[in-house]
Formats: C-alpha cells, sequence, structure tokens
C-alpha cells in the first residue's frame, strides 16, 4: 500500500510539476503577446499621426490647387482680354494707315496737280509777253484769287452775257423781276433779323426777370426734399435741367430728382434703373411733400401711399408725414415773400393749418403717433350687421383693456 501511495504521489509531482511547466509557458506566451500587442498599438497610433499628417498635407496641396487653378482662370481671362483688345487697336491701327495713304495719296495727287498748273502758267506767260504784261499789271488783290474764284466769275460774266444774247427782252425782264425779288427778300431778311435781335433782347429780358425766381422757388423745394432724406441719414436734392446751348432750350427743360441712400456713393438721378421700387416710392413721396409745403390747402388726401413699400420705408414715409402734419419744428415756407400761417389744431399740437388725410387699407404695428391724430376705422361690406351700432371700435377698445388690465392683476396677483 504504502509503494501504491509513493507512486500516485510521485505521479501527481510529476503531473503537478508538468502543469507548472505549461504554466510558466503559457505566462511567457501571454506576456511575449502582451508585447506584441503594446508594439502593435503604437504601431497603430503613429500610422494615425501619419494619416493625420498626410491629411493635411493633401489639404494644403488641394487648397494650393484651387489657388493655382483661380489664377489661371484669371490669367486666362486676362489673357482674353488682352487679346480682345490687341485685336481692337491693330484694327484701329490698320485703319489709320489706310488713313493715312489716303491722305498722303491725295496731298501728293494735289500737289501734282498744282505743279502741272503753274508749269502750264508759267509756259504761257513765257510764251505771251502781253500777258505777261498784262499780269504784271493786275492788283495785288486780284492776282491773289484762288482758281474757283476765277472760275465763279467766269460763269457768272457768262451767264450775263446769255442774258444778254440776241437782245432777248424776255430774259431781260426776268432778270430785272429776279433783281426787284431778291431786293425785296434782302429787305425782309434785313428786317426779320432786326425782329429777332428785339426777340432774343425781349427773352433775355424776361428770363432775368422770372428765371432767378423759378430757382429760388426749386431751391426752396430742394431744401424740404433734403430734409427729409437727412432725417433718414441719407441725402437728396432738386435741380433743373437747363438743356440747349446756354439754357436756351427751353421746351426740354426738366426736374431732376437727385438722391443717394447709402453712405459712400454720388447722387443718382431718379429713374426706373438705378434705384428700387422702395428707393423710388420714397423720393417721389418726399418730392411730394416737399411741393405741398409750398403750396396754400385747407386740406391734404394721401391715398393708400403706402402700398407696395417695404416695412423700413412704410415706417420712414409714416413717419415724416407724421412731423410734417404735427410736428412744431418744421420750418414755414414762404410764397410771394409772405410766410404761410401755422396754427395749433384742435387738439394742440402745433403745425400747419392745412390738415392730412391718409387712406389705407392696413398700417403696420409700432408707428408713429403724437396728439393731433385721429384714426377712423371704417367697416362696411355684404356681411355688416343690420341692427345700427352693433359694431363699436370703441367698445372693443374698452374690453381689450379692461381684458388687459385683468390679466396684469391676475399676473400680479400670482407674483
Amino acid at each position: 500500500m504504502l509503494n501504491i501511495a509513493n507512486n500516485h504521489a510521485e505521479a501527481a509531482k510529476t503531473k503537478l510539476q508538468s502543469i507548472r511547466e505549461k504554466s510558466e509557458k503559457y505566462r511567457e506566451t501571454l506576456e511575449k503577446i502582451m508585447d506584441e500587442e503594446v508594439q502593435l498599438t503604437m504601431s497603430k497610433g503613429q500610422e494615425a499621426i501619419n494619416y493625420a499628417r498626410s491629411i493635411d498635407s493633401l489639404r494644403q496641396l488641394h487648397t494650393s490647387l484651387i489657388t493655382v487653378s483661380l489664377q489661371y482662370i484669371e490669367a486666362k481671362s486676362d489673357h482674353e482680354e488682352l487679346q480682345a483688345r490687341n485685336v481692337d487697336m491693330m484694327r484701329r491701327l490698320k485703319e489709320k494707315e489706310n488713313e493715312v495713304e489716303a491722305a498722303t495719296r491725295a496731298v501728293k495727287d494735289i500737289a501734282d496737280k498744282y505743279t502741272r498748273a503753274v508749269k502750264r502758267l508759267s509756259d504761257a506767260m513765257n510764251e505771251d509777253a502781253a500777258f505777261l504784261a498784262f499780269y504784271n499789271a493786275m492788283p495785288d488783290e486780284e492776282k491773289e484769287r484762288t482758281p474757283d474764284e476765277l472760275q465763279g466769275e467766269i460763269d457768272s460774266k457768262q451767264a450775263r452775257l446769255a442774258l444778254l444774247h440776241e437782245g432777248d427782252p424776255t430774259l431781260i425782264r426776268t432778270f430785272e423781276e429776279r433783281a426787284r425779288t431778291i431786293s425785296r427778300l434782302t429787305e425782309r431778311v434785313t428786317t426779320n433779323e432786326s425782329g429777332l435781335e428785339q426777340l432774343e433782347a425781349s427773352v433775355v429780358e424776361i428770363r432775368e426777370q422770372w428765371e432767378p425766381q423759378l430757382d429760388s422757388l426749386v431751391s426752396k423745394i430742394s431744401d424740404a426734399f433734403a430734409e427729409s432724406f437727412l432725417r433718414i441719414e441719407s441725402a437728396g436734392e432738386v435741380v433743373i435741367h437747363k438743356a440747349g446751348d446756354e439754357g436756351r432750350d427751353f421746351e426740354n427743360w426738366a426736374i431732376h430728382i437727385r438722391c443717394r441712400f447709402r453712405e459712400g456713393e454720388e447722387m443718382q438721378t431718379l429713374d426706373s434703373h438705378r434705384q428700387s421700387g422702395g428707393e423710388r416710392a420714397v423720393c417721389t413721396i418726399f418730392y411730394l411733400m416737399a411741393l405741398q409745403t409750398l403750396s396754400r390747402a385747407p386740406f391734404r388726401v394721401v391715398d393708400e401711399i403706402n402700398q407696395g413699400m417695404d416695412p423700413k420705408n412704410e415706417r420712414i414715409v409714416h413717419e415724416r408725414m407724421v412731423d410734417i402734419a404735427c410736428g412744431t419744428s418744421v420750418q414755414r415756407p414762404e410764397v410771394d415773400g409772405k410766410a404761410l400761417a401755422t396754427g395749433t389744431n384742435e387738439n394742440g399740437a402745433g403745425g400747419q393749418l392745412s390738415q392730412y388725410f391718409l387712406i389705407t387699407p392696413k398700417l403696420l404695428s409700432g408707428l408713429k403717433y403724437v396728439p393731433g391724430m385721429t384714426v377712423h376705422c371704417i367697416a362696411s361690406g355684404e356681411y355688416m350687421p343690420e341692427k345700427e351700432g352693433a359694431v363699436s371700435f370703441p367698445g372693443y377698445l374698452k374690453k381689450k383693456l379692461a381684458l388687459l388690465q385683468n390679466r396684469g392683476g391676475l399676473i400680479g396677483a400670482a407674483a
């Protein structure tokens, strides 16, 4: 029994030693695997860093490629423009060269013509001593006459000879009648020229009287127009376009409205191309307001002045209209040297005596309202109640105010 137990013990010891050896091998293998894992992790991190660097390099190269592409497009556009300009310049140069060649040929032809004429004249003078003596005896002013003048004189003499040919009385009467007609027309031209001078003098005199008045009137309109634009941090003016030489084309005189809505821009004449629809509407309304400051009227009616405007321009126009109709800072304009009267309306607000009626289907919220303004709401249509007094805007307002007060009291109590 003891031997069996010893054998079992030895076998167990051997098995334990084998297990320990395997465990040691497994531990070494595990450590080796863990070391390899660490190495792989470090290698993976380095690869990630390298990948990020590659991505950054690729991004920089892509940006450089875009920049170079844009530079290429700009250079190509400049090259095409220069080519077009070069073609145009070459065409113009060719035209000028052709003009120079044509002018050179013309000058050469004229020079040859006069050279031949001088040679013929010299030969004739040398051959004819009598003609030479006659030429030397001619006055200097006759010698200076051009060939065209001499030819005209020859044609005139020939025409007179033709009229006197064979003593035709009809031709002589025709000549005398034409001479009398020419004399009458000459007197009429002289009379008309004198009358024209008198008319021009009269025009100048009348213009000196009314043009300064017109300039002064337009200047006042321009001042009122500019004041409206100054309040919206813009600029505007009204000027007279005086057409023609020295402004004599009175038929085409015109009023030009000029404005500027943005800082740094130049004044532009109002038309349908430069300004937007809202800007044109503001200019038109400010111009009408400037005109109204120079006219007497018990009241003014403005119908749907805010239709088609954006909210910003509608607020600008509404506020300016309120300032003009109810404001105390409105400058009193002058007409015929006398200032227009100003007064206080029934609500105690200062302003001009004329009233403004603004008719509109809608208004923005939060507009400017001051004492002296009255709001009328008109309700009509097929769905109106038949009972008179069923629609009461003051009653609606009282109910609304009561609801707001109750809401405020509830909120205060809850607080």
